[in-house]
């Protein structure tokens, strides 16, 4: 079973612009296979803090420019569909 874990990086990381060319948030989704769904909820937080430094690590930025989100805020933010 995967499930999806949505971040924002907000615009001071400085990986996305807008149309005028203004630092811009940008969205990441990350799938991530588990025994079983519904995660219990300490095991979910455990694994959005992961997540959330394994992001910060990866593009070196600072985590608390990445915000954890809800799976309808990263669509509501993206052109992804489910």
């Amino acid at each position: 079973m995967k499930i999806r874990l949505c971040y924002r990086l907000e615009k001071e990381v400085g990986m996305a612009e807008d149309e005028q060319g203004n630092p811009s948030e940008c969205y990441v989704c990350c799938k991530v296979d588990v025994k079983k769904d519904p995660v219990p909820r300490k095991q979910y937080k455990e694994l959005v803090g992961a997540f959330r430094k394994l992001i910060a690590k990866q593009h070196a930025v600072n985590k608390n420019y990445i915000t954890p989100i809800t799976l309808n805020d990263y669509l509501n933010h993206t052109e992804e569909e489910i």
